[in-house]
């Protein structure tokens, strides 16, 4: 439509990121004194230009070819526009990238409707991981990891994410796209940080007790006690090592996860750290406790079978896509 290719023609010829989102801005203003919006079939102009940018960004991606709706037809103007554009930002192309990553964030910023589409975006591109291939799934995660460094979304994507063991949410896929994500956050907030802890760390604690991630980071804001004893006092004893041994699994698998792509030391997974072993503590104590009330003098279970070192290896193997 003229619409999309008046879109595309001021991403492609504006000299700045805040000349583009500037003009981009007073267009779609225009365009609604102008009442043009009920010729987008339902769709709006917001929704067309995130989903314009995404394709810029994504231009190898098999998502992508969707994204610009059902109506979009290989002849029409501003899909050549758009070819030509693509060609010029490739993955390697530093400059490009980070014009089109500053023109998300300007708009983000300034229109709270682009801001929740480009954060709804980032709940489809996690479900559909799978379908991302591994040039475009390091894009995507560049692009949300320069919006969240700016904070022109909101760190509460984030809670999409999960590394419980058990769900169907948690796969290689949305691992890997978090890995890069984590790994570009990490590369672009350290540079402007030299304190020990690091700035990642410290805005990831930050965040968590706004938002708190308790599939990412389980069990570590509450007492062990309230988390645990007081939980399951109904239960019996077998039962609550059984739970507690779950929960400890849960613990470690993260505690893994981040090791195994270079982020065992921010200061949450530290925190994981103490928890895991308060848990094998507990457990230790309930197990005894268990074998005095049966008199049973079996040995105590050994602490750990597995040891976390050999599942990071193993963990970080698969992570290599």
């Amino acid at each position: 439509s003229e619409i999309k290719k008046s879109l595309v023609l001021i991403i492609s010829g504006s000299n700045s990121a805040s000349e583009a989102s500037h003009k981009i801005v007073q267009f779609l203003a225009r365009k609604r004194e102008e009442s043009l919006s009920d010729q987008l079939g339902g769709q709006a102009m917001e929704l067309i230009l995130c989903q314009i940018l995404l394709q810029i960004i994504m231009f190898h991606s098999s998502l992508s070819k969707g994204l610009l709706g059902g109506g979009s037809r290989q002849d029409e103007p501003a899909h050549d526009i758009l070819r030509d554009i693509q060609s010029t930002n490739g993955p390697t192309n530093a400059f490009h990238t980070k014009y089109y990553h500053q023109i998300v964030s300007l708009l983000c910023m300034h229109s709270i409707v682009i801001r929740s589409i480009i954060e709804n975006y980032f709940t489809y591109f996690y479900d559909n991981a799978s379908k991302l291939s591994n040039t475009n799934t390091k894009l995507i995660s560049m692009l949300f990891a320069f919006l969240l460094k700016k904070d022109s979304i909101s760190w509460r994507v984030l809670r999409v994410w999960t590394l419980d063991p058990d769900s169907d949410r948690n796969n290689v896929h949305t691992r890997v796209l978090m890995k890069f994500l984590f790994l570009a956050l990490h590369e672009q907030l350290e540079r402007r940080d030299d304190s020990s802890e690091g700035e990642l760390s410290k805005r990831l604690t930050m965040e968590h007790r706004r938002n708190n991630y308790a599939d990412v980071f389980p069990f570590i804001n509450d007492s062990i006690e309230n988390s645990f004893r007081s939980s399951i006092n109904e239960e019996s004893r077998i039962s609550r090592v059984a739970l507690l041994s779950r929960r400890a699994d849960k613990v470690r698998y993260s505690i893994v996860y981040f090791a195994s792509i270079g982020l065992g030391r921010i200061d949450l997974v530290d925190r994981l750290e103490k928890r895991h072993k308060e848990l094998l503590q507990i457990i230790q104590q309930e197990e005894r406790k268990a074998r005095i009330g049966a008199g049973s003098s079996l040995p105590a279970v050994v602490e750990e079978d597995h040891p976390i070192s050999s599942e990071k290896e193993s963990l970080a193997a698969r992570l290599k896509k």
